[in-house]
């Protein structure tokens, strides 16, 4: 049997995620170290990247709550405005590290 079947083009993608390892953070490393550097550099780009894609889907379920919800999108979507605008304060939108957001 073909794995180019019609069958395979109608399931699902599943979402592959990468691990990479945590390194130390950026302001930690010794710049002479050039692996380190480099390692700690990419884990920062990773993180503000990942921050950046969570506010633009708290962005979009707030969006999509205050169409669905109309004039009482006040008291319907506070939680999710409350936790878009908390987002929105931390330096590049990054959280402390244990924050969750009372969704």
């Amino acid at each position: 049997q073909s794995t180019w079947g019609f069958a395979n083009l109608m399931e699902p993608a599943q979402p592959r995620h990468r691990q990479f390892p945590r390194v130390a953070e950026f302001s930690e490393v010794d710049r002479s170290d050039l692996v380190a550097f480099v390692e700690s550099k990419e884990q920062y780009v990773r993180d503000q990247f990942v921050a950046l894609e969570e506010l633009k889907a708290i962005r979009e379920k707030l969006q999509a709550c205050y169409e669905r919800h109309g004039v009482n999108h006040h008291t319907k979507c506070q939680k999710l405005a409350k936790a878009y605008i908390t987002r929105m304060r931390f330096p590049n939108y990054v959280p402390p590290p244990g924050y969750e957001d009372d969704l």
